[in-house]
């Protein structure tokens, strides 16, 4: 199974950038693109633009709250499980595709405090989908920094970078040292982090060559896909798109996350 999480940055309006990216994504093989910041889309643009790019069904989160909606396409049929606004600063997506649950995420990007919350309120969501005993992925731009990148973060003297600013100061920091605690809550709730456990380099989801977002001042991790242990059976590995293309398409990266697809509608593969 090969997933992909991107941020297209503002619903990707321009239209030589959307021609770009819509040519990369066509080009692609993956079987379900979760999006972030569809930003002015609707369910029927939605439809129509992953038919053209080869995916059978999607589904759009038109949040009222915040403009920045959530979506997915996908080759295999969606069951939305729930769409959630309160508590959030964006919004939740949480739906079942071939036998995987999806948590589609865009924390805050106000503060690391913030995200705490919103961690807390997947944490209840990822206990319920726990007693099922099913495989489920926590994907999205999480805004937010982890605890496994300290020693690159270190070495790039980032809170130097980050305390002169007081909106990233804000975002990422707490008493001038970073707050990990977002990142922190889910994995000690027992979600893996896919571009981790498997010995991969470090690998910054932003800035990209076209970055128009100061709060991406420096080389950071944003985008995750984070697993529980049932998922981890399938050996994920979640890998940063980082190329000569994908370097003007947004201000983020995407990111892949594949594994063994052992469910076939809903059932074990023989």
């Amino acid at each position: 199974m090969k997933l992909l999480q991107y941020n297209i940055l503002d619903g990707c309006q321009d239209a030589g950038r959307f021609a770009r990216l819509s040519a990369w994504i066509s080009a692609q093989t993956y079987d379900i693109i979760c999006f972030n910041e569809l930003n002015g889309w609707s369910d029927d643009e939605l439809q129509k633009q992953a038919e053209d790019w080869g995916f059978s069904y999607s589904w759009l989160f038109q949040m009222k709250k915040s403009r920045y909606f959530i979506g997915v396409v996908s080759k295999f049929p969606i069951e939305v499980i729930e769409q959630s606004e309160t508590g959030w600063y964006h919004g939740l997506l949480h739906v079942r595709i071939h036998g995987v649950h999806l948590l589609i995420a865009h924390l805050s990007s106000a503060s690391a405090k913030e995200r705490q919350f919103e961690a807390k309120l997947i944490i209840k969501r990822l206990k319920k989908v726990e007693l099922a005993n099913e495989p489920l992925a926590l994907i999205g731009d999480l805004n937010t920094l982890s605890p496994a990148d300290n020693a690159i973060y270190e070495s790039n003297q980032l809170v130097r970078q980050l305390v002169q600013d007081e909106f990233l100061n804000r975002k990422f920091l707490d008493n001038e040292e970073i707050n990990y605690r977002p990142i922190q809550i889910l994995l000690d709730a027992g979600l893996i982090d896919a571009a981790i456990h498997r010995d991969l380099p470090f690998q910054s989801s932003v800035p990209t060559l076209i970055n128009k977002d100061k709060m991406h001042a420096a080389e950071l991790r944003l985008d995750y896909a984070l697993v529980n242990a049932i998922l981890n059976e399938r050996h994920p590995v979640a890998r940063i798109i980082c190329d000569e293309y994908t370097d003007m398409l947004s201000d983020h990266y995407p990111l892949e996350c594949c594994w063994q697809n052992n469910y076939i509608d809903g059932t074990k593969d023989s």
